[in-house]
């Protein structure tokens, strides 16, 4: 456990972090010519790299999690969807019924209604 200081301290890790030699690590079709850097995925594989941290890596499906949103509707209920969706070829997540992606929820019908 001596290397959970890392991930529990993630967000003032991201502060520590040079994020442009992150940059640099990715291929020219991702950087599009210096316009694109690291997402915070990239950069926690980046400091886990720069540690020299023993990561397995498993398959999405095992590891469940995908960053949501819990947006309060104008009528006072709340809507769960997904905003970063990931998944691995080898073992998908199973999508819970009833959230979908952010991206595919009409906004504009709910807001401005």
């Amino acid at each position: 456990r001596e290397v959970a200081g890392v991930f529990g301290k993630y967000y003032s890790t991201l502060f520590k972090t040079d994020v442009m030699s992150c940059m640099g690590n990715l291929p020219d079709t991702l950087q599009q010519n210096g316009s694109r850097g690291c997402n915070s995925e990239m950069l926690l594989k980046y400091v886990s790299d720069e540690l020299t941290l023993n990561v397995k890596g498993v398959a999405q499906g095992l590891v469940p999690f995908q960053r949501s949103a819990n947006v309060r509707l104008p009528d006072g209920s709340n809507l769960q969807c997904f905003h970063k969706f990931c998944q691995s070829e080898d073992y998908p997540l199973k999508i819970p019924k009833g959230i979908q992606r952010c991206k595919d929820v009409n906004w504009d019908a709910i807001f401005t209604s």
